[in-house]
């Protein structure tokens, strides 16, 4: 049966056959306009870059999301992957959405790959962060197979006493599993609402699961997490998934971000509507732009500085110590921040630490336990975003004093890392402005000549929502 299962598995990833159980997709979805238009490039005189994010806790690992965007690369590969992957393992919804406003600006990603599991009010909250901060279109996951699927309860009220399978309460009924209820109502359901894409991965891993005569268990490590040939099996439906979104695509055009010709702001005004501008060029244009932003430089947007994570909390890479940091409007400066503990209770629950920065030195002392707000004004920690007792009581990690939490604050709005183009030339994004509101802008660009002969387009992106709050 093992090796059955590896068999079809190799057969999906690597020769690219279809897997039977796959159910057809009629259309292309339309939450995928854009990253179908990248993908679906024929040209390789005229490679395209599609920018990823996997995002979410420790489904989104990269156990499967390594092969999945090497499978996908290897498949288009006219178009060139930008992959990242942010997930942070243990980070339920409630704990995620304190650090995804953060992590989706800084890499400001084409596409999100998206699973978490908690609470579905956060969950939402994490949704509406996405679409306001980003023009990325976004692909929700729905829950692999971990019991048997119990079908679909209409939750509600009915006349009668005895609940249907899948359903408990008399009168008022209710889903028996969460995940079930998630994965088949509540999910779905926002993907409508937001305008996202859908990979309902559920019901074909379990349709998988009764193909082979398997039960959940036999995908899985630990009762939760697959184990290998689970993560293989992910990474096939997720590579399956968008293959068949790029063959049923028609060319349906998006709307969250536009182009234009470098002569409509060189030199006068363009007015724009997003939150995000950027130049697109085939060499670095870093010394040869000057752009005005509503009439003032780059360097005086709040948006053009970012914070980096916090320093990892030991032996947890992927956990950031501090969940977010607020920095003050107005700092418009590069400078590396240290809070050192100064002393700590045994849970890691209470204590207290100094704050100080390398440009500003000393700026305050504060509690584990208390809202901070530095004596500047510059810097603010809420007490529920400090990791320290989280990462005590999940793998026993306990800080000494003297042990420092440090954080960056980067200037951004100048040329990203270039990406090579499959060898023949590269691919420059110079970032004007980012994180403004999402409304309508006024640029002005001034261009040396040698940078104006590289720039092959402006891009203008917008959020579908102007507001994350609900």
């Amino acid at each position: 049966m093992t090796r059955l299962i590896a068999a079809s598995l190799i057969c999906g990833l690597l020769a690219g056959c279809a897997p039977s159980y796959a159910p057809e997709v009629p259309a292309s979805d339309s939450g995928l306009r854009r990253t179908l238009g990248i993908l679906s490039g024929r040209d390789p005189a005229q490679p395209r870059v599609l920018r990823i994010l996997f995002y979410g806790q420790s489904i989104s690992t990269r156990a499967w999301t390594d092969m999945a965007a090497a499978e996908l690369q290897r498949r288009f590969p006219n178009t060139d992957l930008v992959v990242e992957n942010r997930a942070i393992g243990g980070f339920a919804a409630d704990l995620l959405e304190r650090t995804v406003a953060r992590d989706v600006t800084e890499f400001y990603p084409d596409l999100i790959v998206f699973h978490v599991y908690g609470n579905h009010r956060a969950y939402e909250r994490i949704i509406r962060t996405m679409r306001a901060r980003t023009a990325a279109e976004i692909v929700v996951q729905t829950d692999h197979v971990t019991t048997p699927v119990e079908p679909v309860c209409d939750e509600g009220l009915h006349l009668a006493w005895s609940p249907p399978p899948g359903c408990h309460g008399h009168v008022w009924f209710r889903q028996n599993v969460w995940e079930q209820h998630m994965s088949s109502v509540v999910i779905p359901g926002y993907a409508r609402r937001y305008g996202l894409a859908l990979e309902d991965r559920r019901p074909i891993w379990n349709a998988y699961l009764r193909r082979h005569d398997l039960v959940p268990n036999d995908l899985l490590a630990d009762g939760l997490h697959p184990n290998a040939l689970g993560w293989r099996l992910m990474a096939k439906l997720w590579v399956t998934y968008m293959q068949r979104q790029v063959f049923a695509y028609r060319g349906e055009r998006s709307t969250l971000v536009r182009s234009y010709r470098v002569g409509d702001a060189d030199g006068r005004p363009l007015a724009i509507v997003g939150n995000r501008v950027e130049l697109i060029a085939d060499a670095p244009l870093d010394g040869g732009v000057q752009a005005l932003v509503d009439g003032h430089s780059p360097t005086a947007a709040n948006g053009c500085w970012q914070n980096s994570r916090t320093t990892s909390v030991p032996g947890v890479p992927e956990w950031p110590m501090v969940k977010q940091v607020d920095t003050a409007d107005g700092v418009h400066r590069a400078d590396r921040w240290t809070a050192r503990i100064t002393a700590i209770g045994p849970d890691g629950k209470t204590g207290t630490f100094a704050l100080s920065s390398a440009r500003g030195g000393p700026d305050g002392t504060g509690r584990l336990e208390q809202d901070f707000t530095s004596p500047s004004g510059a810097i603010r920690i809420a007490a529920k975003d400090w990791v320290i007792p989280m990462a005590y009581e999940a793998h026993g990690v306990a800080l000494s004093i003297g042990f420092q939490v440090q954080w960056e604050r980067r200037f951004v709005c100048r040329d990203q890392p270039v990406v090579d183009l499959q060898g023949r030339r590269i691919q420059t994004r110079h970032v004007v402005a980012t994180g403004m509101t999402n409304g309508p802008h006024r640029i002005v660009l001034r261009l040396t000549p040698e940078a104006r002969a590289h720039i092959r387009e402006i891009r203008v992106y917008r959020p579908p929502l102007k507001e994350a709050a609900a």
